[in-house]
């Protein structure tokens, strides 16, 4: 009963006023870098999976300032900061196969051009494939023809 109750205990924690300004000052510090990386991503023509990596790393750590401090998780069971390390990871893992996704898209879309340039380019190198085709359409004029009176099928077709 005695292990139950300590177990229970609240323990109180105070944290200087100093610790939520200094706190502050780096999730400014980190909100600037995030455009930052915005700005310095469109005007150096920065990877589009590389800016991604830096914003969402920026954003983590500013998830984990806000998660330790201002809802005191570097002061409470240990459990809890189990949980959100588990999230944060599983978040950055999913991050991860996404940007291998976006990494890859323009070699994918790169390989199809190419496949589709050769298509065309094989298409238009053989004309001689062409004259059969033109014979087709004389051998189909008599189908066409009108037929005689009395023609069951081809009153059918009018």
């Amino acid at each position: 009963m005695g292990h139950a109750a300590a177990h229970d205990e609240h323990h109180e924690h105070i944290t200087p006023l100093k610790t939520y300004y200094i706190i502050y000052g780096a999730l400014l510090v980190l909100t600037v870098a995030t455009v930052g990386v915005s700005v310095l991503a469109e005007q150096t023509g920065m990877e589009q999976w590389l800016s991604l990596t830096i914003a969402m790393a920026v954003a983590l750590t500013k998830a984990t300032l806000v998660c330790a401090w201002f809802m005191h998780l570097a002061h409470d069971v240990k459990f809890n900061i189990i949980v959100f390390l588990s999230a944060a990871w599983f978040v950055t893992l999913f991050f991860v196969f996404t940007m291998f996704d976006v990494g890859t898209r323009g070699a994918i879309l790169d390989i199809q051009d190419y496949e589709h340039m050769q298509v065309a380019a094989s298409a238009e190198a053989a004309p001689a494939e062409a004259a059969p085709a033109e014979a087709a359409p004389a051998e189909a004029a008599p189908a066409e023809a009108a037929p005689a009176e009395g023609d069951a099928a081809g009153d059918a077709q009018h």
